[in-house]
């Protein structure tokens, strides 16, 4: 969904990209932004009356977090939600709301990381699975100097790492899910770092000539 509503934007701003476009189809276009933004400002999970991230998936008619895949459950994404931290702070003008939202998912990036953990590959046998081959494997080792990661999904209430096997079960570690989809399936990772490091900084800088620069 970011992706698109940052099509939408790069048209509504007025991009020279799309100026073959008629006006009126520009003005749909904008128009569909706008209630776009004001969806994707609504989604954002809220827990214990503060907002987190973003889920993976909604139910269309609740808007409620809905499961995917039989392997996706409910819950909070961190690796989508960075790109709709990205798209959020490509706006040139963030309304209040919008600024929150994006301060709000900053401070769930950094009180939700997972330190004192690593996921490394190991050499293993190639196994051929439908979709993929594995010429390794995956497993989380304990460390004392790796940088911070974060699980793919978050159990919506309790905000902890969750996952879980093709059937559909909540597992408790990655060792617990099968081999074709600890190879096939991203579960931990460092998406939100880049924001963390340095995007983050840049994005309160640039705003905080106009007073939006505030938590």
């Amino acid at each position: 969904m970011a992706g698109v509503l940052g099509l939408l934007q790069e048209i509504k701003l007025g991009s020279q990209r799309f100026d073959f476009l008629p006006a009126d189809l520009v003005h749909q276009l904008s128009e569909a932004h706008s209630r776009g933004d004001a969806l994707l400002l609504d989604l954002q999970v809220k827990t214990d009356g503060k907002l987190t991230i973003w889920a993976g998936q909604y139910d269309a008619n609740s808007l409620l977090p809905a499961q995917g895949r039989a392997f996706e459950l409910a819950s909070l994404v961190s690796r989508e939600s960075v790109g709709v931290v990205r798209y959020l702070m490509s706006d040139p003008t963030p309304s209040a709301r919008k600024r929150q939202a994006i301060h709000s998912a900053m401070a769930w990036f950094k009180n939700n990381a997972l330190t004192g953990i690593n996921m490394v590959q190991v050499e293993a046998e190639p196994v051929r699975y439908k979709y993929h081959t594995s010429t390794w494997d995956r497993v989380i080792v304990t460390t004392v100097d790796s940088p911070p990661i974060w699980a793919r999904f978050y159990d919506l209430a309790t905000q902890q790492p969750l996952l879980a096997n093709r059937q559909g079960q909540r597992v408790d570690s990655l060792v617990q899910i099968s081999r074709e989809r600890r190879t096939g399936y991203d579960w931990y990772g460092r998406w939100p770092a880049p924001l963390l490091a340095d995007k983050y900084k840049a994005w309160q800088q640039k705003h905080a000539a106009d007073g939006t620069n505030t938590q």
